[in-house]
């Protein structure tokens, strides 16, 4: 796909396409390399479209926060005197 698609000259590049096949690399790579990836395919997931449609969030922010007085006061710390 990358090669059909003109894109070839920017596979293995900064800023380009990597493809690597993770039954051939260490865990610990594997774990590194998605950690900064911007986009991981797998092909076990579904198809590109799949992986690349982003599902609508709907979730509301938290209730804002309204502040309080603590709870408990707490004691002068003891200071001990220089000599």
């Amino acid at each position: 796909m990358i090669r059909t698609s003109g894109l070839g000259s920017l596979q293995d590049k900064p800023g380009g396409v990597f493809l690597r096949r993770t039954d051939q690399m260490p865990e610990e790579d594997r774990i590194l390399l998605h950690s900064v990836a911007r986009a991981v395919i797998v092909t076990e997931r579904g198809t590109l479209e799949d992986q690349l449609e982003r599902p609508q969030v709907e979730d509301r922010y938290p209730a804002a926060l309204i502040p309080r007085l603590p709870s408990q006061t707490y004691p002068e710390p003891i200071v001990a005197p220089r000599n």
